[in-house]
Order: C-alpha cells, then structure tokens, then sequence
C-alpha cells in the first residue's frame, strides 16, 4: 500500500499532495495534521481515475494509465524477485525421483511440457535448454532477465489494450515460452494432413499427463493437446478424490460433448500414479 500511496503523491494532479508525508500504511501528516487514507478505483471519477482519499481532505486524482503502467511495472519487479528466489533456494534443495515419471521420462523421443519454473526436468536427465524442452510458463534462472510467466487467466472476452500485458499468452509471446510448444503442435497437425509431405494416417501421440490440476487458467494449451488427431491422453492421479476433481475438470476444459467422446473412446484414460515408488535422493547442485 505505501507503493501506490507513493506513487499517488509522485503522479498527483493536485498542487498541493507535496505537502503529505506517509506515516504508516493508514495514516498521512498533512499540513501538521494526521489524516487518515482510503484506496479506491470508482467509476465515477473522471476517465476512470484513481483516487487516493485523504478523510477530512480532497482527493488526489491519478490518470488511470499511469496506475496501470505503476501495476505491471510492480509485477514485473515481483516476478524477477520470485524467479531469483526459485534459482537461489528451490532448486537447490533435494528430493526424490519417482520411479514411473522416470520411465516416462525415459522413452525415446519424448517432448517435456513442463508449466512449473524449476529444474526439475533437468534432474530426471532431461536438458533445459533443448528442443524437446518447453518451460511454458518460463525457466528460473539467476540472471538479469525476467523470464516467468505470471499472469491472469484467458478468457474469450475483449479488454482493454491496457491490461493484455497481464494475460498468460501475452506474456508467452513477449517472453518467448512457447516457440518450442507451438513447433510441436504445427509437426504434429502436418503429419495429419493429406497434403503434406510429411502425411502419415497411422501415426498415433501419446500424451502423458501429471501433476497438473486441469484447471481452467491453463484451458486453452491443454485443449489444444488432447483435441489433436490420433491423441491418446492419459491422466495421472495419486487418489480418487484427486481423479474426480481432475475429471470435473476436464470436462470443464473440454466441454460435456468433446469430453464424453474422448473418455467413452478411450482416448482420455485416467490412471493411478505410483507416486510413492522412490528411486534415489537428487543431491542439490
């Protein structure tokens, strides 16, 4: 709150906000008198301004692109904090390897969606920065680029210009995600294709699915996956609360007509993980 309190002061349109001096989170000394502070974004301020209410006192108006600009430039600020904190400590603690993920892993010729920012790919002998590789949500690493992704849902509904910044597939695009995802899915559709020379009707993906929640932020990427032609997907759950959540939210993502063709044609399984079968200790780096 002193961040946007601050900022309210730097960018007011008033003559006099110079004059205030933040005490706390709640209370302001103006003019040698204590105030107190009320945040509010209405509607009924000019082009939708931001107010900053000093009780007893005039407001202090805010053009309502700069407060957007100062939003996104604070979470960029929290992005890259968060991202250094995963590189500094959370990738270098240790733990297990799961067996069955590790055969998986395993296979020839695999590619790795992975939307978590760690390195835990890399532990299980798979390269972070490899063409089979895709960080969706970006890669933390200790270096002076923002590289993660942290943004608000996608929806089908129109927004101002202002506020795309924020969305998940903005943020892929501007941070380069996704390259290696959509490389995928265009070899993948083009095998499909009588046209192409790349035509192949027999070949059948496998898609494997696990320790991700299926819920709706992610909709689209996943959609995209499990609609493909000749798609057999399976689902990894560790209980059976945990397989009929991520049922409801499938059919969710998938919609009731899609996700009961999928399912009855057995091309969505659902499958008990053995997530309790260790292999070894991953020392830290």
């Amino acid at each position: 709150m002193i961040s946007i309190i601050n900022y309210c002061l730097k960018h007011s349109l008033q003559q006099n906000s110079q004059e205030i001096e933040i005490l706390d989170n709640t209370r302001l000394l103006l003019n040698g008198k204590h105030k107190s502070v009320k945040l509010t974004i209405g509607i009924n301020a000019p082009n939708f301004n931001f107010d900053l209410e000093i009780l007893q006192s005039g407001p202090l108006d805010i053009a309502f692109e700069n407060l957007i600009t100062f939003t996104l430039e604070q979470l960029e600020d929290f992005s890259k904090c968060f991202e250094l904190y995963l590189s500094k400590f959370v990738n270098k603690l240790s733990y297990p390897k799961i067996g069955f993920i590790n055969d998986l892993l395993s296979k020839h010729d695999n590619k790795l969606l992975t939307f978590n920012y760690t390195n835990t790919p890399s532990r299980y002998g798979c390269p972070i920065i490899d063409d089979n590789t895709c960080f969706i949500h970006g890669y933390a690493c200790w270096n002076e680029n923002d590289n993660l992704v942290l943004g608000i849902d996608e929806k089908n509904t129109t927004i101002d210009p202002l506020f795309t910044p924020f969305r998940k597939y903005f943020q892929r695009a501007s941070k380069e995600c996704n390259k290696n995802f959509r490389k995928w899915i265009n070899d993948i559709k083009s095998r499909s294709r009588v046209d192409s020379v790349y035509y192949n009707p027999h070949l059948e993906h496998n898609l494997y699915i696990i320790g991700h929640s299926l819920t709706l932020s992610d909709r689209f990427i996943l959609n995209e996956l499990i609609t493909l032609k000749n798609m057999t997907t399976t689902i990894y759950y560790h209980s059976d609360d945990n397989r009929i959540n991520l049922m409801k939210n499938l059919a969710a993502i998938l919609g009731y007509q899609k996700f009961s063709e999928l399912i009855e044609n057995d091309f969505v399984k659902f499958e008990k993980g053995s997530f309790n079968r260790k292999i070894k200790e991953i020392n830290p780096y």
